[in-house]
């Protein structure tokens, strides 16, 4: 009698563990995937060169995104505090609310978009460092935006590395890189900072990389 009841709890056992994973690969799939559809109220959405900067939070996070500001339906659905929908779609999500759609162009919190995808723990004491060159083509308020090619965006999703507009604060640290249109770009696997600029004034923190206005569309 004993050894039906044991095989009876073997496989009880090896059900709840079977159970028990599966529940567990769907919280990890979850906590790699925190951007799923969702209702979202937008803390601010202003006008940054061409780009509209929508504001939403997500968690403990802020969550930053760039539409383009010559698209009707964007300039209709992003407004401070408009209640919209953000959901997976394409590179950066889109965002909907009844027949009004908008695509995100760009990111903005980049340290979020990089934790969103799981970490790669190779070399994990090396920071990754490539040779950034590019042009100002444009201030608005304490940013300025510049054009070129960043090659280390991929490391965190971004396509067209070698054609993209990157937003860069007007502090000190900033000042040689613009300067010079040029500077080594780092990728940092962990902390509020996913891409910087090195150089003699210090690091020139990348504030965020979108698609440029004329870039040609991706289907």
């Amino acid at each position: 009698m004993r050894r039906p009841l044991a095989a009876l709890a073997g496989l009880a056992f090896a059900l709840s563990a079977c159970s028990g994973a599966k529940q567990a690969g769907r919280q990890l799939e979850q906590s790699l995937n925190p951007f799923a559809s969702s209702r979202v109220s937008l803390l601010t959405a202003e006008r940054v060169g061409p780009y509209l900067r929508a504001q939403f939070r997500s968690g403990s996070s802020v969550l930053t995104f760039f539409a383009p500001a010559a698209d009707d339906q964007c300039a209709r659905l992003l407004r401070p505090e408009a209640m919209v929908t953000y959901r997976k779609h394409g590179n950066f999500g889109r965002f909907e609310d009844g027949e009004l759609r908008c695509d995100p162009v760009g990111v903005g919190s980049l340290a979020a978009w990089r934790d969103r995808r799981p970490r790669d723990t190779r070399d994990a004491s090396i920071v990754p460092r490539a040779h950034a060159s590019f042009r100002e083509v444009e201030r608005d308020g304490e940013v300025a935006l510049v054009r070129g090619r960043f090659p280390l965006a991929s490391r965190v999703g971004i396509p067209s590395g070698f054609d993209l507009i990157a937003m860069l604060p007007l502090e000190p640290a900033c000042e040689r890189p613009l300067a010079r249109g040029s500077g080594a770009l780092e990728f940092l696997a962990a902390g509020s900072e996913a891409f910087r600029i090195v150089g003699e004034g210090g690091p020139c923190p990348v504030l965020g990389f979108a698609i440029p206005p004329d870039a040609p569309a991706s289907d």
